[in-house]
């Protein structure tokens, strides 16, 4: 079996999802799956997968408890860097005090997410600042109250390249994985 203290980092498994709007198109957003606990290890130097297809750079091995629904049609969103939000949040706020601005993006950098608990947020404009503008609750997390010095986390986005399911050993998977913007 594998070792719960390892799966430390809680990761968000989205899906990607299509449907029909009142104007006849498509909406298509990603949506959480579910959250999970896993170890994430980022790769260094080039590491390459040859898939039927064209060769991929591998940047992250993430292993997990089986998740039986999860498809390389998913997506992670994985913790990379926290720091303490500096003022409470109410459930309207759009801007976010943050403790230090090191753990976040510099400027010029497009969109990116975070989360604060349970509530997933995207970055619209604040980056190497202290003071972050953001959409509460992205992918249909709810927006909420947060208390002061609670850590907000940025999330990377990490496409799911391959799943080796090593679920006959210790009922896990192991997921290889491209970092995406």
């Amino acid at each position: 079996m594998g070792r719960v203290g390892t799966y430390r980092h809680r990761v968000e498994i989205q899906r990607f999802t299509e449907s029909r709007n009142t104007h006849g198109g498509f909406d298509r957003d990603w949506t959480r799956a579910a959250q999970w606990h896993a170890s994430i290890q980022p790769l260094s130097g080039r590491e390459l997968m040859s898939a039927e297809m064209a060769e991929s750079e591998i940047s992250h091995r993430v292993r997990c408890w089986h998740y039986a629904p999860l498809t390389t049609k998913h997506r992670i969103l994985a913790p990379q860097n926290a720091t303490p939000i500096t003022a409470a949040l109410t459930a309207t706020a759009t801007t976010v005090a943050l403790s230090s601005a090191a753990a976040f993006p510099e400027s010029g950098y497009g969109t990116y997410h975070v989360r604060v608990e349970n509530e997933l947020m995207t970055v619209n404009a604040g980056h190497g600042t202290v003071t972050i503008s953001v959409t509460r609750g992205a992918y249909g997390s709810t927006a909420t109250t947060h208390a002061a010095l609670k850590y907000i986390e940025r999330l990377v986005v990490l496409e799911i390249a391959s799943i080796i399911n090593v679920r006959e050993r210790d009922e896990s998977d192991e997921i290889l994985c491209i970092e995406r913007e």
